[in-house]
């Protein structure tokens, strides 16, 4: 049985949160930045262009004010997409608002391939 009531689900969930915090760390490290908590670390979308900047090794726009308002917030996790898709990746149920702050969204836009979008 999958689901929300199987702990084997929590588990396997957590394992890949944990496992691609270290991956971003991996390469945030570089640029002297460390996540702690990814579902809050990305959610103003500084880290996450920063992060796209380090793995694409190309110039990110830079991000608005910091993040301190939800504004703000919006507009620097738009810019991160806008970067992505213009990298060729396609997105598909993925946007600023709404989850915008959600570590599925964030995962997905990371780690799918442009093919399986």
């Amino acid at each position: 049985m999958l689901g929300l009531h199987n702990p084997h689900t929590h588990t396997h969930t957590h394992i890949h949160i944990q496992t691609f915090t270290a991956w971003c760390n991996s390469h945030l490290r570089k640029v002297g930045i460390k996540l702690n908590e990814l579902d809050q670390d990305l959610r103003d979308g500084t880290s996450l262009l920063r992060l796209l900047e380090v793995i694409s090794g190309d110039k990110v726009p830079p991000a608005e004010r910091r993040g301190k308002m939800r504004v703000h917030k919006i507009a620097n996790v738009n810019k991160a997409l806008t970067f992505v898709t213009e990298h060729g990746v396609k997105l598909a149920g993925v946007g600023a608002e709404g989850e915008w702050t959600s570590v599925s969204n964030t995962r997905s836009v990371l780690v799918t391939p442009p093919d399986q979008c």
